[in-house]
This record gives C-alpha cells, sequence and structure tokens, in this order.
C-alpha cells in the first residue's frame, strides 16, 4: 500500500494544477472549484486530496450507481474504509425491509462519525441523500446514553428514553431498532451493532451487560458498557412535540374553517 500511494503521490509533484492547489489552500482560499475531470479520476483525486492535506473527503455523486462505483475506487486507492451515505425517504408508517436497512445503513454513518470525530474519514453519498431530512450531529451528541456495569438508573426511566429515541417495544427483539424488556431484563438492537444486547437489572442498580445471540439468546460476550443511540433521524424533545402538536391543531382548526362539518361527505 505504501508502494500504491507513492506513485500516486507523484502527481502533486508533476502537475502544476495541483500544486496551485496546495497555495489556495493554505490561504484559505476555499471553496476551489474544479472542472473537466472525468468519473474515473474523481476517485483518484479525492484520494490525492485527502493525503496531501491530511483531510477527510465527502464526495456526492449524482446517483447512487455513481456514488457506489466511486467508493469501490476510493476504497482502492486508500485502502480504507469507505462509507456510503444513502437516500431515505421520511415516512410515518411502518416501512418495508430495504427502507430500514437504508435507514440502518444511514444511522452507523452518523454513528462512525460521531465515535471518530475529527479522524481522516471517507465518505461517499449523493445530493439526494444530502437533502434528506436527518437528526442533527449535537442532537445525536446529546441523546448517546452510556450505561457501564454498577451504574444506577430506574428502568422505567431508560424504557422511556428508549421509546424517546425511535425504539420500538416488542416481546423479543428480531431486529435493528427494538427493545424489549421482562422483569429486570432489558434487550435492545442497536443500528450500529452486529448482536443485541442485554442489559440485567438488579433492582435499580445495572448488573451485567452482555451482546447475545437472537435466535438462540446464547451469550456471545460480555460488555463493560452499553452505548443506546438514536434509532430514528427524527428524535424530537417535549418542547418540540408540544410544538408540533400546536401546530398540527391550528392546520386542522384551519381546515375545518374552510370545509365544514357539514360539508363533509363520505
Amino acid at each position: 500500500m505504501a508502494m500504491k500511494q507513492t506513485v500516486f503521490m507523484k502527481l502533486w509533484k508533476t502537475l502544476p494544477t495541483l500544486r496551485s492547489w496546495q497555495g489556495l489552500y493554505k490561504k484559505n482560499i476555499t471553496p476551489i472549484n474544479v472542472a473537466g475531470v472525468s468519473d474515473s479520476v474523481r476517485a483518484h483525486l479525492a484520494f490525492c486530496v485527502s493525503e496531501k492535506f491530511q483531510a477527510p473527503i465527502l464526495l456526492v455523486a449524482e446517483n447512487e450507481a455513481a456514488a457506489m462505483e466511486i467508493a469501490d475506487d476510493l476504497r482502492f486507492f486508500s485502502g480504507a474504509e469507505v462509507l456510503y451515505y444513502g437516500n431515505s425517504d421520511i415516512l410515518f408508517y411502518d416501512v418495508d425491509v430495504k427502507s430500514h436497512e437504508i435507514q440502518k445503513q444511514r444511522l452507523e454513518v452518523l454513528d462512525y462519525l460521531f465515535r471518530n470525530k475529527g479522524r481522516r474519514t471517507y465518505v461517499v453519498t449523493t445530493y439526494s441523500a444530502l437533502l434528506s431530512v436527518t437528526i442533527p450531529f449535537k442532537k445525536y451528541q446529546e441523546n448517546v446514553i452510556t450505561l457501564k456495569v454498577g451504574d444506577d438508573i430506574e428502568l422505567e426511566t431508560l424504557i422511556g428514553k428508549f421509546e424517546s429515541l425511535g425504539y420500538k417495544r416488542e416481546e423479543l427483539v428480531e431486529g435493528a431498532g427494538q427493545f424489549s424488556v421482562r422483569g429486570g431484563i432489558l434487550d435492545y438492537f442497536p443500528y450500529y451493532s452486529q448482536y443485541p444486547l442485554r442489559i440485567e437489572f438488579f433492582d435499580t442498580e445495572v448488573d451485567s451487560i452482555r451482546t447475545f445471540d437472537k435466535d438462540s439468546q446464547r451469550t456471545i460476550d460480555r460488555c463493560d458498557e452499553a452505548r443506546i443511540t438514536p434509532a430514528g433521524e427524527l428524535v424530537p424533545d417535549d418542547k418540540e412535540r408540544a410544538k408540533l402538536v400546536k401546530k398540527l391543531n391550528s392546520l386542522l382548526s384551519d381546515t375545518e374553517k374552510l370545509y365544514p362539518k357539514n360539508r363533509l361527505r363520505c
């Protein structure tokens, strides 16, 4: 990999245009607009820029197919993990398996960026994905909960927090974004994890934390802590919910004025 990077980085020494970008960057003259770059060169160029300035890269493609191709090329040049941030339509009802997978993918990217803040990262996305509504970084940060063995918390308080973060309560946890409670045991499946987690309580004290297999229910590994992250991209707080209810009531009132009850016929 070191040889590959050395060959690619020779471009900076041979092309005057690339050297001129370095001068503009040092003078903080940004953004730098680049035209005439072919599809096959975009990932290569992005990698060189990232290497030269030790900077993270966000590559925006025109569609999903182009984004996937760029991501593959960037993985080849960098030898590093490249994240794909997909498009998501916000729907207010249960969506299909594909939509859940897209949401899982988006939340995994957000959590990766949260956990690796300041680290050089490669993210590829599309124009439409950037226009999709998502949870602001500050709100994501404020809603991440870390529980450790020995911590003290009321189970009902924790249940309320799971519900406010978008988790769906089920009898048994079978997929990401779900949680269940049986006595003093709380299971939940965060989007960032390959396996669900089980938190066992002794009264209000966290007695143990472990990952487990959702099919066999057998323990996979014991953990020192559990990270509880948002399970949705819309996480309104009490103030925001009250504001939304007020707005909906206002719209309903306006609708009733326009269409009186005696005119509403099925």
